[in-house]
């Protein structure tokens, strides 16, 4: 195995353990370098290992979560929230064009696309609506 991708795995398992293990601890301000560090650690990962050349999409969706990701460290609901909830949209909509590029079958893609649409609702009606105040309708689209 390439060096490169075995640091690279180590350090995103590391730093993902870490921004869970801070998050826990209610150590927010730690929880949200180590969420950093993860995202980059995907988009770096993602680069060595050469999707950047056949998935772009994909790649693309990367940069736009960790684009996101360093926008939501901004405290309260302002300009730096809502930019961040566009760039995650933005990675969503790439990650969507990747799959369809890979042309799924019909099938095994209706069967996901439930299964994605009932988890998605059990997340936000259980933990995401009762933590949100008045930006119901710029999480949820």
């Amino acid at each position: 195995m390439n060096p490169a991708i075995w640091v690279g795995t180590t350090a995103t398992l590391a730093c993902c353990s870490l921004c869970l293990w801070f998050s826990h601890l209610s150590k927010n301000r730690m929880a949200g370098v180590f969420k950093i560090l993860a995202s980059l650690s995907f988009v770096t990962l993602a680069w060595v290992i050469g999707l950047w050349q056949s998935h772009t999409w994909l790649v693309a969706g990367l940069l736009l979560s960790l684009i996101g990701d360093v926008l939501l460290l901004q405290k309260g609901s302002g300009w730096g929230f809502r930019l961040g909830l566009v760039a995650f949209l933005l990675a969503h909509v790439a990650f969507m064009l990747q799959f369809f590029a890979l042309e799924p079958d019909g099938l095994p893609l209706a069967i996901s696309l439930v299964v994605v649409m009932v988890c998605a609702a059990l997340v936000w009606k259980q933990y995401l609506q009762p933590r949100v105040n008045s930006q119901h309708t710029a999480i949820l689209s």
